[in-house]
This record gives structure tokens, C-alpha cells and sequence, in this order.
């Protein structure tokens, strides 16, 4: 392929990273948004249940590393710290039930 052939083809190459780079920058733009609104939004909100929801939400949907730093908010309601607190224990119990009758299948 010349380099004349090859320059349209590089272009376009220009062009697919300028746009996914636009989409990178905007989708920061929108999550930059939320998170410079949400302490506010937490602080108005007079629904302790919705509050308690939405963190509860946060931390199951995270991973570990980053729920314990959303359980971290000041505003976080402490039933939500004491799930988190308790849920690597339950996993580690239904692990360990799991793998119970596997063992005694093999025997």
C-alpha cells in the first residue's frame, strides 16, 4: 500500500480516536458531576431510608477495596457499615457449607 493510500486510512484512524477520546472526556464530565453534587445531595435529602438505600447500593455494587471506602462516608448509615462489616464473613460460611458436601461425596 503507498503511503497515498495509506493516508485516508490514517485519518480515519485520527478521526475514531478524537471521537472515543470526546466520549472518554464526557463521560468523566458526567461522573465528575455526580460526585461534586453527592455529598450535597446527601446532606439535603431528609429520607433516611432512600440515604441508606443509596449506600447500600454503592457498596454492594462495588468492589471490596471500594465499598469499605464508600462505608467510609461520613454520612453513611451505620446499618449499611455493619452489612458490609458482616458480608466477607457469610460468603466465607457459604463457601465453606458448599465445599462440606463435596468432601463427604468424595468419600
Amino acid at each position: 500500500m503507498s503511503n497515498r493510500q495509506k493516508q485516508p486510512e490514517a485519518r480515519i484512524d485520527e478521526m475514531k480516536d478524537k471521537v472515543a477520546f470526546d466520549a472518554h472526556k464526557e463521560e468523566l464530565r458526567k461522573l465528575n458531576a455526580v460526585r461534586d453534587s453527592f455529598s450535597d445531595a446527601v446532606c439535603d435529602c431528609t429520607d433516611a431510608k432512600l440515604i441508606r438505600d443509596i449506600f447500600s447500593l454503592l457498596c454492594r455494587s462495588a468492589r471490596p477495596a471500594n465499598a469499605r471506602l464508600i462505608a467510609e462516608h461520613p454520612d453513611c448509615p451505620d446499618e449499611v457499615r455493619e452489612e458490609l462489616a458482616a458480608r466477607p464473613s457469610a460468603n466465607r460460611r457459604g463457601a465453606a457449607s458448599k465445599a462440606k458436601p463435596t468432601a463427604s461425596a468424595d468419600a
